[in-house]
């Protein structure tokens, strides 16, 4: 039985992330469909920090542990303005899937605002 490796280095110290959907690539790599957050720190008027939550992806290689650089592939302000389950949550987009379809676009499905799910094209 293998074990999982971490991939290092993929997120600065004040922000987390994790894989939410995965295409294996002709070519061996491994593409993923995820998410990059951070929370602003607490102040006056926001006393526990809104999160930010955006899509992102990456190319993975498994044969020699490697990834490229994250890339954001949408963001609360791709899609259209509507209700946040709390203030904290206004600026969140969580992936869940990519859809490709046969003429090479692809949609993204996530949920936003932790209150409702959206889709685009990205």
């Amino acid at each position: 039985m293998k074990t999982a490796r971490i991939i290092e280095n993929q997120f600065a110290p004040d922000e987390w992330g994790g894989a939410n959907d995965l295409h294996l690539l002709p070519d061996g790599r491994i593409e993923v469909i995820g998410h990059i957050a951070h929370q602003d720190k607490p102040d006056a008027q926001n006393k526990e920090g809104a999160k930010h939550y955006y899509a992102m992806s990456f190319i993975y290689d498994p044969s020699n542990h490697t990834a490229t650089p994250i890339e954001i592939i949408a963001t609360i302000k791709n899609f259209p303005e509507g209700d946040a389950k709390t203030p904290q949550h206004k600026d969140i987009v969580y992936p869940s899937s990519v859809v490709r379809h046969g003429d090479g676009t692809r949609t993204l499905y996530a949920g936003l605002r932790d209150a409702k799910a959206g889709c685009k094209e990205v």
